[in-house]
Formats: C-alpha cells, sequence, structure tokens
C-alpha cells in the first residue's frame, strides 16, 4: 500500500511530464549486482507504463523484492533476507528502433581499452532477457575491431497506447548498429 507522502513525491515528481508520457519501472536494489550473485530478471520491470497505471507498476516492482524467487536466490547465496531493500526507478520511455547494452571494458577478455556494444533492434529488453542473441561489437581507439552479427527474429516495441508488442524482424541478419553509430 503506498502512504499519502509517497502518492504526493510522485504526483510532484511527475509535474514535468506530460499525462502522454510512456515509462519504464525498473527495479534497483544494493543486492542486484554483486560479487559472485546477479539478480538479472529477479525483481519486476514493467515497460511502456502509461500514466495512470504508473502507481500498480511501482507496487509490482515493490512487491517483487518479496517474490519466492529472490529470497531463495539470497538464501542460496547467504545474502541477509531479513531487511530487504530496493529502490524503484520510474524513467520516461522512448520509443526505439535500436537498442544496446554498452560495456565500458570488454567483459569477455577484461580489456580495459575495449569497449563493448550489444544491441538488437527495438526496446532493449530483448538483450537484457535474453530473447534474441544480440549483434556484438568490440571497439578499441575508435576503431571496431570485431563484430558478431546475429539472427535478430524478434524485437519489442513500445504501444502508443501503452504496453509492448513483439515484432518479427524483417531481416533478422542486418545490423543493428551503423558503423558511425557504434564508434559514437
Amino acid at each position: 500500500i503506498v502512504d499519502r507522502e509517497q502518492k504526493e513525491r510522485l504526483s510532484n515528481a511527475l509535474k514535468k511530464f506530460t499525462k502522454q508520457d510512456i515509462f519504464a519501472v525498473r527495479s534497483s536494489s544494493p543486492d542486484e549486482d554483486l560479487e559472485g550473485a546477479s539478480f538479472a530478471g529477479g525483481y519486476e520491470t514493467t515497460l511502456g507504463v502509461i500514466y495512470t497505471k504508473l502507481e500498480k507498476a511501482i507496487i509490482d516492482s515493490f512487491i517483487s523484492m518479496l517474490d519466492y524467487r529472490v529470497v531463495e536466490y539470497k538464501k542460496k547465496h547467504n545474502i541477509d533476507i531479513d531487511k530487504p531493500s530496493i529502490a524503484i526507478i520510474v524513467q520516461k520511455q522512448i520509443a526505439s528502433d535500436v537498442s544496446g547494452v554498452g560495456f565500458s571494458a570488454n567483459p569477455q577478455t577484461g580489456a580495459l581499452d575495449e569497449v563493448m556494444l550489444n544491441s538488437s533492434f527495438g526496446l532493449g529488453e530483448t538483450i537484457v532477457s535474453g530473447i534474441v542473441n544480440p549483434d556484438i561489437y568490440i571497439i578499441k581507439k575508435e576503431k571496431i575491431i570485431s563484430k558478431k552479427i546475429s539472427n535478430k527474429h524478434i524485437a519489442l516495441y513500445l504501444k502508443e497506447d501503452g504496453g509492448t508488442q513483439e515484432k518479427i524482424v524483417k531481416e533478422p541478419k542486418k545490423e543493428s548498429l551503423t558503423k558511425k553509430q557504434a564508434i559514437n
């Protein structure tokens, strides 16, 4: 249950947005990315949230910290379950044609002078949830030194009236980024 102060803070924060804006509601917990443990996908994320559905999406994300899977995962990794904590992030969401995840160091090799980009068509959720294997670009000194173009058969897009929809990609082996986009 959301208390009056929380409702008022949300209402004040939303004054800079229009009632037509669409939002992403995500969790952020100090327990999410620890050495030896990762909660990726454990907490609730809601994409394409319209103004009138924000409160429910925030509550759903908040409650997800008490989900059976999260609690069991914490127990398995010896993480204290008696004092759960979570922050909920509400972001204005844009309708992406291409999205990606960037790494400031190459996670495959540990090279600190290389950047890795994972990208795909539509929203980045297809990448982070493992729905598609993304294109992978390795960049060093403003040059693409390696790339792997994947078969990205599905893309997720925002609906104008809220929510998301999956679409079949017509050219699944087409590069999701141009050379200029990858380097910049």
